[in-house]
């Protein structure tokens, strides 16, 4: 792809968690290479300095979609790949808290239940205000008969 050539399409600039990041997003039309319903490639290029060392780093992160630029420009196509990954986060904080992709329930309602439990657990031990969910975990379990009755509100 002529990415050199192609003009930016957005530029996005955060300050959070003590890194500096600017995310370049350009698209182009590849309708007519041959892939059905493909209308645009997306290229996402990802600066981030670290604000204590002031370290900087670069990422690239591709995508294909059916959106039409009329429908979605760069500005919006953007946004939609940093939106899938707060979903990611939550993933993340499910698999490895609570090692959801080693659970062996695979039939009916159970797998839809027990996300949708640790969904809610994850987020109750987000109001501890701990610093990490396995810290509020500890904490939640050094007192396992009282604390989480108090921490959903039941005395």
């Amino acid at each position: 792809m002529p990415w050199a050539q192609a003009p930016t399409g957005d530029t996005d600039r955060h300050r959070a968690h003590g890194r500096a990041e600017t995310r370049t997003v350009k698209a182009l039309s590849i309708e007519g290479l041959g892939f059905p319903h493909a209308v645009q490639a997306v290229r996402i290029r990802r600066h981030v300095t670290d604000l204590r060392t002031g370290k900087a780093s670069w990422t690239l992160a591709y995508a294909v979609t059916s959106l039409p630029g009329e429908q979605a420009g760069a500005g919006r196509l953007g946004a939609l790949v940093r939106g899938h990954w707060a979903i990611e986060v939550l993933h993340h904080v499910r698999d490895t808290t609570f090692a959801e992709d080693a659970c062996k329930v695979r039939t009916g309602h159970g797998p839809v239940n027990l996300a949708a439990l640790r969904s809610l657990a994850a987020l109750l031990l987000t109001e501890l205000k701990c610093p990490t969910t396995p810290d509020a975990i500890r904490w939640v379990s050094h007192g396992c008969f009282t604390r989480p009755l108090d921490l959903i509100g039941i005395a």
